[in-house]
C-alpha cells in the first residue's frame, strides 16, 4: 500500500493497519484504471478504493487529515462533500449571501424604525434598545449550538428550516401590538436566523470545489458587512410608507423580510445536494454522544449572561443587579466551559483545545469583538437626530453611502495578490483607516445640512465603511483559512460569536455614552464622546494585529498546505513514481496556500 499527497482538502480513509506504507508527492490526475476513481467527485479531486478499503464509500464523504502520517488507531474526520458545477453552483451562494443579508438586516434595518415602534407598542426610551437586542442576543448565543448541528447532523435540513421558520416568524411579530410579545417573536427570530449561518459555511466547504471556496467565502462574508450598512437603507425606503395602525411602515418591513425568506427557503431545497454531517454512518445515539450537550449549554448561558449583563448596564446603570448578577456569573461559567472542554477528547468536544493553537485563530477571534462598531456607531446616534427634522426616508438616503460603498471590496478585494491580504499590515491599515474617518465627524458641531453632510459626513461613510468592509471580508477569509473543514461549522458559528458580540457592545456602549452628560442624544458631546470610544476601539484592534498577528509559512507538508492522503494498490507503485519524476512544481490555490505537483 502506497500513500500519495495531492492538493485538496478532501482526504480519503486510513490505511489499515497490515499495510506498509510511504508518502509520495503526485498530481492530482484521475486514475481510470482503478475502480472508483473520481466517483462523484470533479475538479481535480482523485479518490481511490484499495481492496482494503471497500466498505468506505467515496460518495458519501472523504475524510479529513490533520497530521502528516496517519495510523490505524487514528480515525480522520469524515467530511462529506457533494461538488457542484455551472449555474446552480453559483445559485448556491446566491441564496446564502440573500439569507445572511436577511440576518444581519433584521437587526440593523430597524434602528431606522425605534422612534416608530417606541411609539406603536409603548416602549419607553430607556428600554429602546431590547429593540435591537432582542434578536442579537439569541442570534449571538446560539450559534455554536447549531455550528454542532451542522458539523454533525445535515447542514441542509439546518439552513432551510432556519431560513423557513425566520420568514414565519417576522410575519407575526409584523402584526403585534404588545411589546412583550414583540420582543418574544424577535427573539425566536434570532433563533432561527442563528441556524443558517454555520449551516450556510459548512455548505460552502461541501458544495464548492476548493479553488473557489475562498471566493465563496469572501463574498458571502462582504454580504454580511453590507447588510450591516445597507439595511439602514432598505429600512429608509419602507418609511416612505405613511400609513399607520397595521399598515405602518415597520410592519411592511417585517412582512418583506418574511415573504423574502420564503422562496429563499424552498429554492434551497431544491437547489442545495443533499450532505450528510461528519458522522453520517453513526448511529443517532453515538451522534449525540459527540454533540457535547453540556459544552453547548456552558457556552450559551456564559454568553447569555455576558449579553445580557452588558445590555442592563447600559439600561439600568453599572451598578445595578441587573448589570451585576449576570455579568459576574457570565465569567465562572466561561473559565468552567474550557475546562469541561479539555476533559474530552477531540472528537466529543464541541471547540476541542487544539483549536486554540491553530495560527491566529485567538487573535482573529479577538480583533472580530471590535470590527462592527463604525457602522452601528455612526447610523445609531445620527438616525434619532436627525429623524426629529427630517423624514426617515430621507435620514435612509444620507446613510446610504455606507452600504454602497462597504459593497465595493466584493470587487476590489479579489485583484489584491493573496500574500497582500495575508500580511501583517493589511488589516492595520484598514482599522487605521477606519478610526480616522470616524473621528471626521466629530468637528462637524452636530450640524449636517447643506455643505455640512458633504464634508464632513460624506467622506466618513463612503472611505470608512470600504476599508471596514475590507477589514470584514479580510478577517473571515483568513479565519477559515486556519481551520479544518470538519470544524467548519462550530469554528464559523465561534466567529460570528465575536462579530454580533461585538455589535451588541457596541449598542450597548451607545446606550450608555449617550447619556453620560444631559440631554441624551440631543446633545452632541455624548455623540461626539461615543464616536472617541469607536476609533480607540480600532486603534486597539491594529496594535492587537502588529503585534499578535503570525505570518503562515506556506510550506509544502500535510498540516499546513492541508493536503489530502489516498490509497492505492502497492502494485501501482512503481507505475505512479515514474510519472512523478522530474513532474513537480509548486502551485497555490486561491487560499493563497502552496503544493506540490
Amino acid at each position: 500500500m502506497t500513500l500519495i499527497d495531492i492538493p485538496t482538502t478532501r482526504p480519503a480513509p486510513a490505511p489499515t493497519a497490515s499495510s506498509s506504507h510511504t508518502l509520495i508527492d503526485t498530481p492530482a490526475k484521475p486514475d481510470k484504471s482503478v475502480p472508483g476513481s473520481l466517483k462523484g467527485f470533479q475538479d481535480g479531486v482523485e479518490v481511490v478504493k484499495s481492496t482494503e478499503s471497500d466498505s468506505h464509500d467515496p460518495l458519501s464523504y472523504a475524510p479529513v487529515s490533520s497530521s502528516p502520517q496517519l495510523t490505524s488507531q487514528q480515525e480522520p474526520p469524515q467530511v462529506p462533500i457533494a461538488y457542484v458545477t455551472g449555474a446552480k453552483l453559483w445559485l448556491i451562494l446566491v441564496l446564502f449571501c440573500m439569507s445572511v443579508y436577511i440576518d444581519v438586516t433584521c437587526r440593523s434595518g430597524v434602528m431606522i424604525f425605534i422612534t416608530a415602534i417606541s411609539q406603536d407598542l409603548d416602549v419607553p426610551y430607556v428600554e429602546s434598545t431590547w429593540i435591537i437586542v432582542a434578536f442579537a442576543i439569541p442570534f449571538a448565543t446560539l450559534l455554536p449550538f447549531f455550528g454542532r448541528i451542522a458539523d454533525l447532523f445535515s447542514p441542509k435540513t439546518s439552513f432551510v428550516t432556519g431560513a423557513a421558520l425566520l420568514g414565519l416568524a417576522c410575519l407575526i411579530a409584523s402584526v403585534l401590538t404588545d411589546k412583550y410579545s414583540y420582543w418574544a417573536l424577535r427573539g425566536l427570530s434570532g433563533v432561527f436566523a442563528s441556524a443558517t449561518v454555520p449551516a450556510a459555511y459548512r455548505l460552502i466547504l461541501g458544495v464548492f470545489p476548493p479553488h473557489k471556496q475562498g471566493t465563496a467565502i469572501g463574498v458571502f462574508a462582504l454580504f454580511g458587512s453590507v447588510a450591516n450598512a445597507s439595511g439602514l437603507v432598505l429600512a429608509g425606503l419602507f418609511a416612505f410608507i405613511t400609513t399607520e395602525g397595521q399598515m405602518s411602515a415597520w410592519r411592511w418591513f417585517f412582512r418583506f423580510v418574511g415573504i423574502l425568506s420564503v422562496p429563499i427557503s424552498i429554492t434551497a431545497y431544491l437547489a442545495i445536494p443533499k450532505l450528510h454531517g461528519a458522522k453520517s454512518q453513526a448511529t443517532l445515539r453515538e451522534k449525540w454522544q459527540q454533540f457535547d450537550l453540556i459544552g453547548c449549554a456552558i457556552l450559551l448561558g456564559s454568553t447569555l449572561m455576558f449579553m445580557i449583563g452588558l445590555t442592563m448596564g447600559g439600561i439600568n446603570g453599572w451598578r445595578s443587579a441587573s448589570f451585576l448578577v449576570p455579568f459576574l456569573l457570565s465569567w465562572p461559567l466561561g473559565i468552567s466551559f474550557f475546562f469541561w472542554e479539555k476533559r474530552l477528547p477531540d472528537g466529543c468536544a464541541l471547540v476541542p483545545p487544539s483549536t486554540w493553537k491553530l495560527p491566529n485563530l485567538p487573535l482573529l477571534l479577538v480583533v472580530a469583538v471590535g470590527i462592527l462598531p463604525m457602522w452601528p456607531g455612526q447610523a445609531l446616534p445620527l438616525s434619532e437626530r436627525w429623524e426629529q427634522v427630517e423624514s426617515a426616508a430621507i435620514v435612509g438616503l444620507r446613510l446610504m453611502p455606507q452600504g454602497i460603498f462597504s459593497a465595493l471590496p466584493m470587487f476590489v478585494l479579489p485583484r489584491i495578490p493573496q500574500h497582500v491580504k495575508a500580511s501583517r499590515y493589511f488589516l492595520p491599515v484598514c482599522f487605521t483607516v477606519s478610526a480616522a474617518t470616524v473621528i471626521v465627524p466629530i468637528f462637524s458641531h452636530g450640524l449636517w445640512q447643506g455643505g455640512a453632510y458633504w464634508r464632513w459626513y460624506f467622506p466618513s461613510f463612503a472611505i470608512g465603511s470600504f476599508f471596514c468592509g475590507c477589514a470584514f471580508s479580510g478577517i473571515n477569509v483568513l479565519y477559515m483559512m486556519a481551520i479544518p473543514p470538519e470544524m467548519a461549522g462550530v469554528a464559523s458559528a465561534l466567529l460570528q460569536v465575536a462579530i454580533q458580540m461585538g455589535g451588541t457592545l457596541t449598542f450597548t456602549l451607545q446606550g450608555a455614552l449617550l447619556t453620560v452628560y444631559p440631554g441624551e442624544v440631543n446633545n452632541f458631546k455624548n455623540v461626539q464622546l461615543s464616536w472617541w470610544v469607536c476609533a480607540g476601539w480600532y486603534v486597539l484592534d491594529t496594535l492587537i494585529v502588529l503585534i499578535g498577528y503570525r505570518e503562515i509559512k506556506r510550506a509544502v507538508n500535510d498540516e499546513e498546505s492541508g493536503r489530502s492522503t489516498l490509497v492505492i494498490d502497492s502494485s501501482e507503485k512503481e507505475e505512479k513514481g515514474r510519472e512523478m519524476d522530474g513532474s513537480e512544481e509548486k502551485h497555490e490555490d486561491e487560499w493563497g496556500r502552496s503544493a506540490s505537483t
